[in-house]
This record gives structure tokens, sequence and C-alpha cells, in this order.
């Protein structure tokens, strides 16, 4: 996320995509989409659950998640959660952005963790384009070309990898065109593609470490539970985007540890599916089928996890 900056996902953007159906999606159209605000990414090394009471502090070590409360305060490396209530300073999400929970990790894992991220947007994208919803499906497909790319390029450029911004720019471009949905998902499939790849490329030896898969894992959950949060307003799922960025993360981080060999009985790939059902649908359901406190106490456990991959 760049220093300083909010994103929103807004009509200015999506004022003259075309329609599955060849209807220009108007400017008052547009300005009607889900709006996605993002600010700076501060360091996240862990969570604290705190019952109720205002949220807490987010110190230089961590980010305070308070059930019930206000928002907290980030810290200079810290993000703020409440669990239903509202996000902290900053807005839905408090000062959370989503490579901050990767800033501690090594170069590959910190890498890795993001291109998840970014397979999560494109997923869903390719999933809300097929059910001819083209104007919800803009704002995946645009987030990881103008953001996520930005923290993993050089990374990519260093291991030969230089033409992701170009296959994804094509993608967002068909998007903003109003191409059929056959076209866009062959270009959304391109991309994946691509995106595995560059994960296996810059995992190099390290995908078999149970420590490299746990660190990845406990920093893309940290990222979707903290988009998950910053969907709610009260007690509701107000910010679908959010929801839906937190939905393709949780998928492509267990579809990761499968293919990485993680088993049935393996407790960390357990506590990830033990939280998809806060994701039941790509459309946020009406009444939420997991409170937000229920998936911070979820994530907790899976940071308490860390020595048993050591």
């Amino acid at each position: 996320m760049r220093e300083g900056t909010i994103k929103l996902w807004s009509g200015l953007s999506v004022a003259l995509v075309m329609g599955a159906g060849g209807a220009a999606v108007t400017s008052a159209e547009a300005d009607a989409a889900p709006v996605h605000l993002e600010k700076p990414a501060p360091q996240v090394l862990g969570a604290t659950l705190v019952a109720g009471g205002e949220g807490g502090e987010g110190g230089e070590a961590g980010h305070a998640v308070s059930s019930g409360g206000e928002g907290g305060e980030g810290g200079e490396a810290g993000h703020a959660m409440s669990a239903g209530g509202e996000g902290g300073e900053g807005g839905e999400g408090g000062e959370g952005g989503e490579a901050g929970a990767f800033s501690e990790l090594d170069h590959h894992a910190a890498a890795v963790g993001q291109l998840l991220l970014l397979r999560g947007h494109v997923d869903i994208g390719r999933t809300l384009y097929a059910q001819g919803k083209p104007k919800d499906a803009l704002p995946h497909f645009m987030h990881p070309a103008e953001e996520i790319l930005d923290g993993v390029e050089g990374e990519l450029h260093e291991h030969g990898i230089t033409d992701m911004r170009d296959h994804l720019d094509a993608l967002v471009e068909a998007a903003k065109a109003g191409a059929d949905a056959d076209k866009v998902t062959e270009l959304a499939e391109t991309v994946d593609a691509q995106v595995g790849n560059a994960i296996t490329v810059v995992g190099e030896d390290h995908m078999r470490e149970p420590a490299f898969l746990y660190d990845v894992s406990k920093s893309v959950m940290e990222t979707a539970v903290a988009e998950y949060q910053a969907a709610f307003r009260d007690g509701r799922i107000a910010n679908v985007v959010e929801y839906q960025d937190s939905r393709g993360f949780i998928l492509a981080l267990e579809d990761f540890l499968t293919d990485n060999g993680l088993g049935e009985d393996d407790k960390l790939l357990q506590a990830v599916r033990d939280l998809k059902p806060a994701w039941p649908t790509v459309e946020a359901p009406e009444t939420p089928a997991m409170e937000p406190g229920a998936v911070l106490a979820g994530l907790s456990r899976i940071e308490l996890m860390s020595n048993d991959y050591r």
C-alpha cells in the first residue's frame, strides 16, 4: 500500500465499464459500487484478544483486537481490529493494509504470501464476472495490479518473471471493456497459472519447510481476518468487497496448504478449514455465518501453534 494514500474503489475508476450484456455502467451506477479503503500497512506480529471495552492500542509488535468495543488506535507497528464494533483510526479495518502482515517475514515467504492474496483477488473477480457482475468483479481485478504487485515485482524479476503486470493489465482492460465472460475467464486463468508458477519459483526449496508454510499461512490469515473485520458495520456485513477479499484469501490459502503436502490431520490446515464457514458464498450473507469475534479467536488459535512448526 502506498504511504499516505487512501485508495477508493469508486465510480471514478469504473464509470466506463461495459456490462456483460454490452450496456455501459453509468457514473451513477459506478458510484454505488462497494468502496474499498486502503491505508499504509503496519507490521503485524500477533493478535491479542481483548474482551469488551474500547479497542486497544496497537503497539510496536502487534495489533489489538477488541471484542464488542470500538476500534482501537494503531501504534507505530500495530493495527486495531474490533469484533462487532467499528474499525479503528482510518475507518474500515483501522490502520491495517494487506501487506502489513508480511513485513516481518523472510523475503521469500513475504512474496509467496502476497502472491496468495493476488490469487485470491483474481479468483473472486473471475467468479463474479462469470456470474454476470462485471462491476463487482472489477475492483478485485484492479487491486492486485495497482497495489499488491508493487510489493513483489522486484522479487519476481529476480527470478526471471517479468510479464505478470502485463497479464494483469490485459485482464483489467478486458473487464473494463465488457469483454465476454469466456475471454475474461481465459485471461484470469492465465494470471492464476502464472501466479502458481511464481509461488513455486520464489518459494524454491522452502515449500516443504513447516516453519515456512506456517509463517505464510499465519500472515495470510491475519490479512483475511482483518478484511473480514473491516466488512462489518453494526453487526452486519456492510462492505461486500472486504468480505469477498477475505474469502478469496482463505480459499487460496487452503489450496496452497493442500498443494504443499499438508494432510487432513494437520492442525494448521484444520484450523484454516474451521474458519471457512464464515465465508459460505461469494455474496455476503444477510446474516453473518460467523461473528468477527469467533473468527478472531480462530486466528488466535493459529498464532498459538507457532512452536509446533519450528
